[in-house]
């Protein structure tokens, strides 16, 4: 019974593993993906190309480019589907892409190098930065601008 068992572990052990997906070769690694099931589309963030690649899911090719800032990190997607923000640490920015028009609809500037962000229920978009002060702000691109920034306040490091 047990060379029975030990001969069934070493078959399990020996079989290759299976592939997820498909392998799609961009020429690069994006530094964030963000799935757009609505539209079938990911969105990949082109650190060193200072854009956003937009891949069909159906084709796995690219389907179009969007420039945004300098040296651009992370991405998040609205709940509702129509906003694209991307942080640009380079520049600290913050590219609001309007996806129905698949360009960058406004850019909001930021007191320091922004690094990731998500975007919550109500579509305010929370941006965590590198500073030493208070590192996350909360984006409201409906309020109008220069009050479009909320610093959130964090308690000091022990």
């Amino acid at each position: 019974m047990l060379g029975g068992l030990t001969t069934s572990l070493r078959a399990q052990t020996t079989q290759q593993a299976s592939t997820f997906g498909q392998i799609i070769n961009l020429g690069y690694t994006p530094s964030d993906i963000v799935l757009d099931e609505s539209r079938g589309q990911l969105y990949l963030v082109n650190t060193n190309s200072n854009r956003i690649d937009i891949v069909s899911t159906t084709t796995n090719k690219l389907v179009r480019s969007i420039l945004v800032g300098t040296t651009p990190l992370a991405a998040a997607i609205s709940p509702d589907n129509t906003t694209l923000y991307v942080t640009n640490s380079g520049v600290s920015t913050v590219s609001i892409i309007s996806l129905s028009q698949n360009a960058v609809a406004q850019t909001v500037a930021l007191p320091a190098k922004p690094q990731g962000v998500a975007v919550g229920g109500d579509g305010r978009a929370l941006v965590s930065t590198l500073t030493t002060a208070s590192s996350l702000l909360i984006l409201d691109k409906t309020q109008a601008a220069g009050q479009q920034l909320l610093t959130v306040q964090t308690p000091p490091t022990a």
